[in-house]
């Protein structure tokens, strides 16, 4: 008779697995009896875990070939956030990079007619609901969110300018209007 089945009838406190009816043992953690455990239900419970990573990788490759099908639902989703949070759209980054500034819609509509409803850089014709506003010293460089420091631009040059100051985008930019 081996030790283990000895334990099965002689000591009532070990406990069962209930899943495969075998004795379950101390499971220790830095040292100390910290529980009970089923080495089949272990293994098992390790093996979930590597192919929830593999499952994870999965479920980032469905999520890109979803969201590269549906980019107009992603718009939309993104616009009706916009609509319901129009405080948090624009501020949150600024409120970030702790900005120093701030401005009203009434300021950008003014500064929008100024431009003459137009791009700052390239003059392209711009609607104001699809304006990007383009910080011309970037926040990540130190300007601040004042009126003063923004200007309507399209989204080609306001995403090709990036980070960049003015001058230095200039230098690389061979479309630029200033």
């Amino acid at each position: 008779m081996s030790s283990n089945e000895g334990l099965k009838t002689s000591d009532p406190l070990t406990p069962r697995c209930e899943k495969h009816d075998i004795l379950k043992k101390r499971k220790f953690a830095y040292g100390k009896a910290c529980g009970w455990v089923c080495k089949q239900c272990h293994a098992e419970y390790c093996r979930g875990r590597y192919i929830s990573k593999q499952s994870k990788q999965k479920q980032y490759e469905n999520f890109l070939r979803w969201k590269n099908k549906n980019l107009e639902r992603r718009r939309e989703i993104s616009r009706e956030w916009e609509r319901n949070n129009p405080e948090n759209s624009d501020r949150r980054r600024k409120r970030k990079l702790n900005a120093k500034g701030s401005h009203t819609i009434e300021q950008r509509i003014l500064k929008y007619i100024f431009w003459g409803e137009k791009c700052a850089y390239c003059k392209k014709e711009l609607n104001f609901k699809k304006i990007h506003w383009d910080h011309v010293i970037p926040l990540v460089r130190g300007g601040t969110n004042f009126i003063s420091n923004m200007r309507p631009a399209c989204g080609f040059c306001n995403a090709s300018k990036g980070s960049k100051p003015l001058f230095e985008w200039k230098q690389l930019s061979s479309n630029i209007w200033v």
